[in-house]
Formats: C-alpha cells, structure tokens, sequence
C-alpha cells in the first residue's frame, strides 16, 4: 500500500477534491476522498516503519543480487521522484527533458533510513 501511495500522491494532490464534489456524484467524490486519505496514511506508515529498521539490518542483502531494505525503500523514493516527472511532463509542465534515473545495480542504499524517509516525505 506504502508504494501506491508514493506512486499517486501527486496525482491526488492535483486534484481539488473539493471541486470533485460540484462534477461527480456524492458517492465517487467521497469514495475519492476516502482512498485519497488512505493513500495519505500509507505513506504515513511507510515513512514510520523506514524510521523505525535497525541499521545493522537496513544495508543487509538476503543473498547475492538481491536488494537490501535499504535499497528496496530507496527505490520507493526513486520512483515517487519518476512518478512526480511524468505526472508533470503529461499534465504540460516545465519539466527537465531527462526523465529521473532509477539505480538498479546497487543491492545497498547509502543512505539512511532517516535520509531515504525524509527523501519519501519531501516527495509526497
């Protein structure tokens, strides 16, 4: 649930919900409301639980070629990141014509977990 919400906050951010309200029946603009507030709390947990991992376990990868905690919730904000750049370049904002890069090679962040939930937080 964490990754659908960093994936579609922006969406939802773009939206007035309020204004929802005038063009789509009650009963979609408050099932809107409702999953956009889920999606909020989501995020919320996601940043709380990155906060919370050991350091000790946060750059430890299972096995060979498999990413650590660290790099699976620094992806998580990589991807909100992405997510933010295309959102922006289809709506016909000014965006950087490189699209934001994702890197895959590394099984291990180096960053925090405080950095990689304040990336995740500041992205929201």
């Amino acid at each position: 649930a964490a990754v659908y919400y960093v994936l579609f906050r922006t969406m939802i951010r773009r939206f007035n919900l309020s204004g929802l309200r005038r063009r789509m029946p009650d009963m979609a603009a408050l099932r809107a409301e409702e999953l956009a507030s889920r999606l909020r709390r989501a995020g919320a947990g996601f940043i709380d639980v990155v906060e919370q991992i050991d350091e000790r376990l946060w750059r430890l990868s299972p096995g060979p070629a498999v990413w650590s905690i660290s790099k699976e919730a620094e992806h998580v904000a990589d991807a909100a990141l992405l997510h933010h750049w295309i959102v922006r370049l289809t709506t016909g904002e000014k965006v950087s014509s490189r699209r934001p890069a994702i890197e895959r090679t590394r099984m291990a962040s180096d960053k925090s977990p405080t950095e990689v939930a304040a990336l995740v937080r500041d992205r929201r």
